[in-house]
């Protein structure tokens, strides 16, 4: 991974992460979707900014059945020097396995593990500093929850998540496909947005369940409490201008669930089960294109 790498310095290439010094003695569990996820090794600055940031989530004590991540400290050295000035963050650098996944990204340097059960350890440079919980924390728990999601039948959909009836709305969509439009039209409305970026799916007995998380795009979220509703439909966004819905054909529908599947998507290794889980999804929900316009008149439409 490190040769030629944009994030981190030739020299790390054969670094193994856990023989690195832990940044602390602190421990933080989050009772989160997929969890409980415990993370250890904490420094005091870390643990306060991930509390801070997943105040909602916070678990006192330490179930026997939690998924651990280790945080090791890593000499800025082992990154590359980069002018963030202008920069767009688009992706971090994988490489997938069978049996694990390594990651580089700005500042960071992760592995999950998946034998003989979820595991992960991340390497940062960072200890009191704000790229901490929002860009290094942040970016290697989406990936974590992920792949837990992926072992359990779900996914995390890129997606606009709105309810109403009682039930969950998705419109999965890349950046510039309208799910921040639409849903700061939801808000507008008095619609409950669960969130115009990224949605969890869980199937529970007969049903398939949309969770709440705070994982977030340019919409500012409702006050981050936790909800899960049922599932009551996956919709393909398309801006035009009038609002009215569409036939989705099932293949159609599965491509876009794939395509908006991060980080599980592009790992060759668990491509076959993420394709298994969306399809399984389908099956028990409703599917179409919502073609809508600026006015908010397409809520009428559910």
């Amino acid at each position: 991974m490190t040769s030629g790498s944009f994030y981190l310095a030739p020299e790390t290439d054969n670094m193994d992460l856990e023989q690195a010094p832990l940044w602390g003695n602190e421990t933080v569990i989050l009772d989160f979707c997929g969890g409980p996820y415990r993370f250890d090794g904490l420094s005091h600055s870390q643990a306060q900014a991930i509390r801070q940031r997943y105040r909602h989530y916070l678990l006192p004590q330490v179930p026997d059945n939690s998924i651990i991540t280790r945080l090791y400290r890593l000499d800025e050295q082992c990154f590359r020097p980069i002018d963030t000035r202008g920069w767009t963050y688009e992706r971090m650098e994988y490489r997938h396995a069978l049996k694990q996944v390594e990651v580089a990204g700005l500042k960071l340097r992760t592995r999950l593990i998946f034998a003989p059960r979820l595991r992960g350890v991340l390497g940062t440079s960072l200890d009191d500093h704000p790229w901490f919980s929002g860009l290094v924390f942040e970016n290697y728990f989406r990936m974590l929850v992920a792949y837990r999601l992926l072992s359990l039948g779900g996914v995390m959909l890129h997606s606009a998540g709105i309810v109403s009836g009682g039930k969950a709305r998705l419109f999965p969509g890349h950046s510039g496909a309208g799910k921040s439009t639409l849903s700061e039209q939801a808000g507008r409305h008095g619609l409950l947005v669960l969130s115009d970026d990224l949605n969890v799916l869980l199937p529970e007995k007969k049903r398939i369940q949309v969770e709440k998380v705070p994982f977030t795009g340019t919409f500012a979220q409702q006050p981050d409490s936790r909800y899960s509703f049922p599932l009551g439909g996956i919709f393909k966004l398309v801006q035009g201008g009038t609002n009215h819905l569409d036939e989705l054909g099932p293949g159609a529908a599965l491509s876009l669930m794939l395509s908006c599947s991060p980080f599980v998507n592009e790992d060759p290794f668990r491509f076959d089960q993420l394709a298994a889980n969306l399809s399984r999804i389908l099956k028990q929900t409703t599917t179409g294109r919502l073609t809508f316009n600026r006015d908010g008149g397409c809520l009428r439409l559910f």
